[in-house]
C-alpha cells in the first residue's frame, strides 16, 4: 500500500470523528436549548419572572411536546409504575 493512500484513510478518520463529534455536540446543544426555552416558558411555576403574554403566546405551539411530557408526568406523579411504563413506551 502506498503511503499516500495510508495518508488519505488516516484523513479519512479524522474527518469521521470529527463529524460525529460534532453532531453529538449540536445535538446536546440543542436538547440544552430545549430545556431553556420550557424553563422560561414554565418558569412561572418556580417562581421565574415570566416573559410578555404575547411573545408567550406566539411561542406555545413550539411547546406541544413538552407539554404532553408536562401532563403526562402529572398524571403519573403519584404512581412510580406508570412512570416506569411511560418510559419504555410500553402500551
Amino acid at each position: 500500500m502506498k503511503p499516500w493512500n495510508k495518508i488519505k484513510k488516516w484523513i479519512f478518520a479524522i474527518d469521521q470523528w470529527n463529524r460525529e463529534e460534532l453532531t453529538q455536540m449540536h445535538e446536546r446543544e440543542l436538547l440544552e436549548l430545549q430545556n431553556i426555552f420550557a424553563l422560561v416558558n414554565f418558569g412561572i411555576i418556580l417562581g421565574l419572572p415570566m416573559p410578555p403574554l404575547h411573545i408567550t403566546g406566539e411561542i406555545m405551539p413550539y411547546l406541544d411536546e413538552e407539554l404532553v411530557i408536562l401532563f403526562n408526568r402529572m398524571d403519573n406523579a403519584l404512581d412510580p409504575v406508570s412512570e416506569l411504563f411511560s418510559i419504555f413506551s410500553i402500551d
